[in-house]
């Protein structure tokens, strides 16, 4: 199933189907799993659209899972992609978007290094977190 959300920036299509996740924790809204489902597909797609270490939003710029999901809401910037817009509590922010708060097993050998994340590692933390709720 998919639905249909609207996108006011002139960088991206007008209108982006966000898939329904089929394996989803019973913690993580039905909308947070669309958006994080299509973040998916976009990396998938186009790996080197991935740079876990910049929130940097402009046309063709690679950035990180928060700057996706932000383009898919139609936000200008990162700022104005609050936990709520996403269908997320804060814990659940924190957990997805920053990778110093991933599971070990995702996390950079630096927390402070996450430029050099891979978007497999992106797209492995993400399904995780659709799986598990952490």
């Amino acid at each position: 199933m998919k639905t249909k959300i609207e996108q006011n920036s002139v960088c991206h299509p007008q209108t982006v189907e966000i898939p329904q996740p089929l394996e989803v924790h019973p913690s993580v809204s039905e909308l947070a799993a669309r958006l994080l489902a299509t973040v998916i597909e976009r990396l998938m797609a186009k790996p080197d659209s991935f740079n876990q270490n910049s929130a940097s939003i402009s046309c063709e710029s690679p950035c990180c899972i928060l700057g996706h999901c932000a383009i898919l809401i139609g936000a200008s910037n990162v700022d104005e992609s609050r936990p709520e817009f996403l269908g997320l509590n804060r814990v659940q922010f924190q957990k997805i978007f920053w990778p110093d708060q991933w599971p070990k097993q995702f996390r950079p050998a630096n927390d402070n290094e996450w430029k050099g994340i891979p978007a497999a590692t992106g797209i492995a933390r993400i399904e995780h977190f659709l799986r598990t709720g952490e």
